[in-house]
Formats: structure tokens, sequence, C-alpha cells
């Protein structure tokens, strides 16, 4: 699967005070929603999302992160992922486009949100991040067990000290 781009979610009740501190560090506001629940930070490599926690529908609480994932195609990943054996592979409908939900193996909802050229009413911004600034998400597990093997199944491949 290409195109396929790391965006954690960091859940916030102050998306203003965090995106200002995501901008010192460099990242750049790429898509907002109107209303301030939502601001996709965008880096030199992968992204963070802010989503307010009063409009969360999972219940999220305040500095929660998820991991989530941007996709060019959520439909073709879901039959890369249902191939590969992952089981409750789920595409449906947002209110900003289609979205791909699924456990990793330790049982934790992973999502993956389709990326569109519809806005859904939602504001784009040309900001450039610092180039050499990469998001990474941080799980302390195994690399070389299931995790590292549902990782390589999104297409992601390990580097550093763990090869």
């Amino acid at each position: 699967m290409s195109g396929i781009v790391v965006r954690p979610v960091r859940f916030t009740e102050q998306i203003e005070a965090m995106q200002a501190f995501l901008e010192t560090l460099g990242l750049r506001p790429r898509i907002e929603s109107e209303g301030g629940t939502w601001v996709d930070m965008v880096a030199g490599g992968g992204m963070v999302g802010l989503h307010t926690v009063e409009t969360s529908v999972t219940g999220a609480v305040q500095g929660e992160t998820g991991l989530s994932f941007e996709a060019d195609d959520v439909g073709e990943l879901a039959a890369q992922l249902t191939r590969a054996g992952v089981g409750d592979v789920v595409v449906y409908d947002e209110a900003y486009g289609r979205v791909l939900a699924c456990r990793d193996p330790l049982g934790d909802v992973v999502l993956v949100s389709e990326r569109s050229e519809d806005l859904y009413g939602y504001r784009l911004h040309g900001g450039q991040p610092v180039s050499d600034l990469r998001v990474v998400p941080v799980r302390f597990t195994d690399p070389r067990g299931p995790i590292g093997d549902w990782l390589e199944t999104l297409g992601l491949s390990l580097v550093g000290e763990g090869q």
C-alpha cells in the first residue's frame, strides 16, 4: 500500500495552546475544522491530529493519544489487511470522508482516514513545516513480534537499531 502516513491523534481540552506548541516545534496546520475542534498538524514526515475532548465520540480524555494513519485508498488497504488475516476490518463513511477501523494485535483500535480532495467544509492551510522534522509514534512492544508484523502489513518497515 502506497501513500500511508502516520497521524497520531492527540485529544486536548486546549486545542489552540497545543497547536501553538506544535507550531513552535516546526509543525504547521494543514486542515482545520470551522469550529476549531480538529487540526491536522503536518511535519516533514507524518502528522499529528489535534482533536477536542468535548467532541470525541469515543470518550477520549485529556492527553490521550491514539495511533492512526492517513492513506490514499482505505478500500485497497482494507483488502490488503484482510488478505493478511487481520480481523475486524471495517470501512465506513464519516462526515469528513471514509475511514478504516481495525484492531492491532494487542487489541487496540487503529483508524486510517482516507485522503480526500473534498475538504467537507474544513479549511486548508498552505504553511510548510520544517522539512527534516518527523512524527514518530512510540509503542513499547517487541518490534519483532505481532505489532511489527502488523505494521509491515500496512506497508511500514523497521528502521534503526531494532533491525
